[in-house]
This record gives C-alpha cells, structure tokens and sequence, in this order.
C-alpha cells in the first residue's frame, strides 16, 4: 500500500496559514485553538490515508477521534468524502495497524504537551481532559498518568470526574497485580462513598458486554475491590454486585486457554476472603453443566466455587456437531472420531489448570482444590492430581476410570478416598472399574498420596455419588481447622 502524499501537503499548508493567522489575532485562545488543531492532524491524515487503502474501519474511528477533540476542524468533511467510498478488506493488517499507532502516538504527544500549559485554576477540568484524550489514543504508554488526575479531581471535589477517569483507566487493567496501581485512587473514592457506584458501572459495563472473558475479568475487579473497601462489604454496599455472580451456574472463558466451564459461585460468596474451590469432571454423558448444579446443590451453605470444566477425555466417541454453544468446531475438530485418551489429554490437562488459575483469581479461591471426577472423568481427574499434586487438598474419584500415568512431582500426603457405587455395573468385566481403582491407588501413593481404603457406597449404582464426596471434602476441611 502506497502513502498518498497530497493530504499531508495540503495539510501542511492549513498549518501554515493557520500559524500566520495566530500570530496576528486577537482572540486570547488563539494559540489554544492551534494546539488543538495540530493534535487533530495525524488523525485526519491517518482517515484519508485509511480511506484510499481499504481500512474503512481503522480511518472512521479516527475521524471520531479527531471529531472529539475539535468537530469542525479543516479537512474533516474531505477524510469524511473519501471514508463514505472506501472498503473495509485491510483492516486490521499489519500496515494499517502500524499506520494507526504512529497517527494516535503523534496526536497524543501534542496533547499530552498542551495539557502541561498554564492555565487557571478553574480550567484544570478542561485541561486535564487534553491529557485523559491523550492516555485514551495510547493506553499502554501512559496509563499510569492517570492515577494522579483521579486524586486531583477527588482533592478538587470533582467526583463526577474522578469517577469518570477511573472508570476509564479501569477498562485497561488486567489482573490483580495491575489493579494495585488504583489502590490509593480506590480508598480516596471510598472514604467519599462514591467507590461501589463505580464499580457497579465498571461491572455492569463488564457482564453486559461480548467480551468472553467477562465473568473472570469482573469478578478479578470486584475481589479486588472488595479488599480495598472492607467497610463498603462489610456494610453491605457491594451485595447487588455480588448477586450478579451467585444466582446460578453460567459458562466461563479463560483468557489463558480455549477451555470453557461451568461455573457456580456461593450465594454467601464474599468476595474479601478466600474461598474454597471444588473441581468436578463429568462422566462419558458430557453432564458438565448439570453435574455443576448437582454440586451447587448439595454444598448448600458451605461456600464452595464449583468448576465443571468442558473436557473431551471423559467421553467416548465425539461427532463433529458436539459440544455446541460451548465450543467453536475448530476447537472439537482434532477429537472427532474414536476415543483417544492420551490425545484429548493434551487439551484437557492444560485447559483445566489455567481455567483453575483464572476461577481462582476472578473469585479469591483457596490456593488449593477438592477435586472429583466421575467414570471417564477420572481420566482428567486423575491427570490433574498426577500432574499437579501439589495443587490438590483432596481428591475424591467417584466411580471413576483410571487410564495409566505417572506423577510429575510429589504430594504432601494429600488424603484420597476413593467411592464406588455398590451396585455398578461396571465394577467387573469388562470395565473392572475396582482393579482401575487398585491400579490408581498404588500410583497415587508412589507420588505421595494418602489413599484410604475404598469405600463402596451401599445400594448406589454407577453415579456421581455426589452427596458423598461433598461429605468427604467438608470433613478433610473440619479436620483441618483442628489440627
């Protein structure tokens, strides 16, 4: 793609005539107005060029830039001409997007030079709005001006700003670590009652919209927030936020990998205190939604996130058409057909330890998990515990398989109990569930795990045993609080 050169000759000439009228006008503002205009003419520039070479997209949102900054300023109606004729096919190409960074870094260093002139008091508003305009065209390089306009505009009493730009440069942050660089804004905003509306609006904004990662990134931002304003919690002024998690189980993304969940957050979740997660594979059934909501249910008031990953290791043969609305068919293509454990295992091990991180930073999770599985959801089950024993508190295996495996570190004597149903069909040949049991539990013990003698749960079947090993879990959690 070839740089036309006329707009930036034509461009260059306004400038010039531009100048010569300011030396000689009247007008106090004069110099102001011509600041203003030399910050809009990388953006025009840049919605022309966009408009001769197929980025219709890239060039009409910075006409919108520039239209922010001053709405008639000249040549604004000739990018506009050209935008309503061009095609959208380079969009988002390499060119385009270098074209784009140059054009608003340019904008945003005049801006960012005007906003240090000197003005009255009364303007700061106004010119700190020329460096908010400059942190919004370049984020990356200057969000950390930002923190200081906020405890500007709240020393000022200009709260409605404060909040403004605080919205704004929480829309930037991702993780908890980033969100510290708020913390001093954050208790300032507190201590004037005005921090749980706009969080409320951050959050809103956050679920309501089509990012799939929504449910992590704001549940990161309202546990975070929750410990910046204990008083704010305590008082019950984060409750309607809360409730936006707790109603039910929904599915979730994590940004680290293309597995989904299906999540469950305690009702009496309390965002400021760590809070334990139990972590279930479902059968060969692909129940990953329902079995979430069986656990749910029987934690009951215990405050237990529930994760139920998307697994493919679980299941038996997969069609090209399955797992729709959780996944896309690109993600399922590689495991259509027969099973193939040690296959599907290479998605769903590392799937499942990043959607374990990301529920455990989104919700304050404990920093270890209660872990289950049930028939071909041993596979994972059993893979999480082999691959990463030292994020396990305990296991339960219900009526689970057992593939084969060994353990990449070693368990702090982590208890296991093993369930098994007493009436499973499976139990005996061919499937001889009880020897996969055996064979588990003497790798398990190589690797450091205490497994205790089986138990087999009278007049139950090939289930879940989910009342059980919910059981199970709160009693290894009771005794611990003992020891």
């Amino acid at each position: 793609m070839q740089r036309m050169t006329m707009p930036l000759a034509l461009i260059a000439l306004l400038l010039c005539n531009l100048s010569a009228r300011a030396a000689g006008a009247v007008d106090p503002n004069a110099n102001l107005k011509l600041d203003l205009r030399r910050s809009v003419v990388p953006l025009i520039d840049l919605a022309i060029w966009c408009g001769q070479n197929k980025a219709k997209s890239e060039g009409a949102a910075a006409l919108d830039q520039a239209k922010a900054i001053i709405p008639d300023a000249p040549m604004m109606d000739d990018a506009a001409k050209i935008l309503a004729h061009a095609t959208d096919e380079s969009s988002g190409t390499p060119p385009v997007t270098e074209h784009k960074r140059k054009a608003y870094a340019a904008a945003a260093k005049v801006l960012e030079e005007l906003a240090t002139h000197k003005h009255a008091t009364g303007e700061d508003a106004q010119y700190d709005g020329y460096l908010l305009k400059a942190i919004e065209l370049t984020p990356n390089e200057r969000l950390e001006r930002l923190a200081p306009l906020i405890d500007k505009a709240i020393k000022s009493d200009r709260l409605d700003d404060a909040r403004k730009l605080y919205v704004m440069g929480a829309g930037h942050i991702e993780g908890k670590d980033a969100l510290k660089t708020w913390e001093q804004s954050e208790k300032a905003l507190a201590e004037k009652g005005a921090l749980a509306a706009t969080a409320k609006d951050i959050i809103a904004k956050t679920l309501d919209g089509t990012d799939p990662n929504r449910h992590a990134t704001a549940g990161i931002y309202l546990s975070h927030i929750a410990g910046v304003d204990p008083k704010g919690m305590a008082a019950g002024e984060y409750r309607e936020l809360i409730a936006r998690f707790t109603q039910g189980v929904f599915l979730m993304h994590t940004p680290l990998h293309q597995m989904v969940a299906y999540v469950s957050v305690p009702k009496n979740w309390n965002p400021a205190q760590k809070t334990p997660i139990l972590v279930c594979f479902a059968g060969a059934g692909r129940e990953h939604e329902s079995i979430c909501g069986s656990y749910r249910h029987e934690v009951g008031d215990d405050p237990f996130i529930v994760i139920s990953c998307v697994t493919f290791s679980n299941t038996n043969e997969i069609g090209e058409n399955d797992y729709q609305g959780q996944y896309p068919k690109e993600v399922v293509k590689p495991f259509v057909g027969r099973f193939n454990v040690r296959l599907r295992l290479t998605f769903d091990l590392p799937g499942a330890l990043a959607m374990i991180k990301t529920v455990h930073e989104a919700f304050n999770g404990e920093d270890k998990i209660y872990i289950t599985g049930t028939s071909g959801g041993g596979s994972p089950c059993y893979g999480t515990m082999l691959d990463s024993p030292g994020l396990i508190a305990a296991a339960a295996p219900a009526c689970a398989n057992f593939f084969g495996g060994a353990a990449t570190g070693r368990a702090n004597a982590v208890p296991v109990q093993q369930f098994n149903g007493e009436k499973d069909q499976y139990n005996g040949p061919p499937q001889n569930l009880l020897a996969q049991d055996e064979r588990a539990a003497e790798v398990l013990r190589k690797a450091g795990f205490v497994v205790a003698e089986r138990e087999m749960v009278p007049g139950q079947g090939h289930s879940a045993l989910v009342p059980q090993v919910v059981k199970y879990f709160k009693k290894i959690r009771e005794a611990a609080k003992t020891k």
